[in-house]
C-alpha cells in the first residue's frame, strides 16, 4: 500500500537533501479538478525528486491518475489516463525565473511550506485535454456514417447500362 503524501512540506529543505517522495492522494480533495469529472473516485500517484543545483532549487515530478469524466461525442462516460512529467524551478521573485535551466516552469513559492496536493492538482489540470474524448468513433452519427459507408455498392462495380440491350440488335 502506497502512503499518503503530506499535504504541506518545506520544498526548500527538501531541495537542500535531495529529498525523494511518492505517494498517493485522493482525487476527492481536489476540489478544482472534481468539478471537471463525473464522481471523484480513486487516487493520484505521484513521484517527486527535489534537487539542488547550486543556487537553484528544482523538482522533477510525475502525476497519474485515473478520472471518470464524460466523451463530449457520445456523451457516455469513459475513464480518462492522465500520466505526465513536470519539471519546475522553485523561484521567490518572478526575475528569478530567467535563470532556471531549459525546460524548467518557475513555480513562486511564498512561504516555507507549499501545498504539494495543489501543485500535483495543477499539473493535472495542465495535461487535461480540452475536449474529452473516446480513442475509437463512439458517436451515433460516426458509427452511422461506417455502416452507410460499408452497405454502399463498390463503385468499382459495373453499373448495369439500361441500353445496353439496344447493343445486341444491332
Amino acid at each position: 500500500m502506497q502512503s499518503i503524501l503530506p499535504e504541506y512540506l518545506d520544498v526548500i529543505q527538501k531541495a537542500k537533501f535531495g529529498a525523494e517522495i511518492q505517494g498517493i492522494w485522493p482525487v476527492s480533495k481536489l476540489q478544482r479538478l472534481s468539478e471537471l469529472l463525473l464522481d471523484n473516485a480513486g487516487d493520484l500517484q505521484a513521484e517527486l525528486k527535489f534537487i539542488q543545483d547550486g543556487r537553484l532549487r528544482l523538482i522533477n515530478g510525475k502525476v497519474s491518475a485515473e478520472l471518470n469524466v464524460m466523451c463530449q461525442r457520445c456523451m457516455q462516460p469513459m475513464t480518462l489516463s492522465l500520466n505526465t512529467d513536470f519539471k519546475l524551478g522553485l523561484i521567490s521573485k518572478e526575475a528569478q525565473a530567467e535563470g532556471l535551466p531549459e525546460g524548467y516552469e518557475p513555480y513562486l513559492i511564498e512561504d516555507d511550506s507549499e501545498n504539494i496536493p495543489q501543485m500535483l492538482e495543477d499539473e493535472l489540470l495542465l495535461a487535461m485535454p480540452l475536449v474529452a474524448m473516446h480513442e475509437h468513433d463512439c458517436s451515433d452519427f460516426l458509427l452511422q456514417q461506417e455502416q452507410r459507408q460499408q452497405d454502399e455498392v463498390d463503385p468499382q462495380e459495373e453499373k448495369k447500362n439500361p441500353f445496353s440491350s439496344l447493343k445486341d440488335l444491332l
